[in-house]
This record gives C-alpha cells, sequence and structure tokens, in this order.
C-alpha cells in the first residue's frame, strides 16, 4: 500500500550565521512525512526545529524527534525546538511528558 503526501507539508532549512540551523516545518508530520523530514536535516552542530505551522503530527513524527534528539546528544551536539509550537504539538509533547526532555530555543 502506498502512502498518499501528507497536506500541504514543507520543510525549509535555513543556515543561521552562527552556522547552526533552523529547520522549518509546514503541515502535517505523519508516517508519510516523517521521512522527507529526517532527510532534510543537516548534520550540523546545531539544529533547532521551527514546528508552529505544523498542522498535525502523529507517532511517527514525535518518534523522529526523539530519535533526533538522542543521536544529536550521543553524538554532542545541540538538538532543539522552538519554543513557540503550534496547539497539536505543543499538546502532544505534553501527553507524552516529552516537554520535559527536548530543549528549547527561542528563535523570535
Amino acid at each position: 500500500m502506498t502512502e498518499s503526501p501528507s497536506v500541504n507539508f514543507r520543510v525549509e532549512v535555513r543556515k543561521r550565521p552562527d552556522d547552526s540551523y533552523v529547520v522549518v516545518v509546514f503541515g502535517e508530520v505523519d508516517v508519510a512525512s516523517a521521512p522527507r523530514l529526517e532527510a532534510a536535516m543537516p548534520d550540523a552542530d546545531v539544529i533547532v526545529i521551527d514546528l508552529k505551522s505544523v498542522t498535525f503530527m502523529d507517532s511517527s513524527g514525535l518518534h523522529l524527534l526523539i530519535r533526533a534528539h538522542q543521536h544529536a546528544r550521543d553524538q554532542g551536539r545541540t538538538f532543539a525546538l522552538d519554543r513557540q509550537l503550534s496547539p497539536s504539538v505543543q499538546r502532544l509533547l505534553e501527553l507524552t511528558a516529552m516537554d520535559r526532555v527536548f530543549l528549547f530555543d527561542e528563535l523570535a
């Protein structure tokens, strides 16, 4: 069975002047789009994920974030989420208590 593309899913990767990267995610992060998000993540010392424009995230998206967080920690790198989250992502992180695990950054 082929997965259909996620609604309005899009990723933008932006390099900041300090050589860190911001990965801005738009739309739905689910079983169909999580691999695309994973492929877009740069191999960098500091990555911040901007999820304020995510309209839906399922367990596959959450699992991807957890794996990326653990991988960065194991490599001595920084993986953080922008503190401004969409309501659906905020709720998911609160329900799973992952809001107490991830590092948060202020992109403002």
